[in-house]
């Protein structure tokens, strides 16, 4: 597998392009979204809403389409460019609390078929190059517990652990505040 950076644009394989969203292209990013939220958010959190890709995804994303502290980036390939995978991140300034600047991954996806072939690791390195460009002094990308594969994969890219959040439902007694995190 060849790759090389063009003008900005980081080419994955011949046919595979890693490139920033264009309003256009809400559609292929919703479809990209509502795939990770299947995969990851609906299988692992049971109080993220499985329909908000569908329901508020386009809005939301062309929100930040607008936001000079954001970055969507979407992966393509075939003849026609389709969108195959996302990234979206976002760059947190320094503050009085803060005193790093941060650019959060906050997003990411490949199509299934389709992983395993640098695609994902294409999208880290170019939103690794944004954040740099932004000034930002480290990257910061949340994973639940039970996805011990995207874990793997951004280990693999250099992040590393840094806190645990814990859960539980408020009012219920302690022997059933289990969250199953599989």
């Amino acid at each position: 597998m060849k790759f090389c950076t063009v003008a900005g644009m980081h080419t994955v394989t011949v046919d595979t392009v890693i490139e920033p969203l264009a309003d256009t292209d809400l559609a292929g990013l919703v479809g990209s979204v509502a795939g990770l939220w299947r995969a990851d958010s609906g299988r692992h959190d049971p109080s993220v809403n499985p329909d908000w890709p569908q329901r508020s995804g386009a809005d939301y994303f062309r929100s930040l389409l607008a936001d000079p502290n954001a970055v969507v980036l979407a992966a393509r390939t075939g003849p026609n460019g389709a969108v195959v995978g996302h990234l979206v991140g976002r760059y947190v300034p320094a503050s009085d609390f803060r005193i790093v600047s941060t650019a959060v991954l906050e997003s990411m996806q490949v199509r299934a078929d389709l992983r395993g072939q640098g695609i994902g690791g294409r999208l880290v390195d170019a939103f690794l190059d944004w954040a740099a460009a932004r000034g930002a002094d480290r990257a910061v990308v949340m994973a639940y517990s039970g996805n011990t594969g995207a874990q793997a994969f951004y280990r693999r890219h250099g992040f590393a652990p840094l806190s645990v959040t814990l859960t539980r439902p408020v009012g219920a007694p302690p022997e059933f505040s289990r969250v199953d995190l599989r």
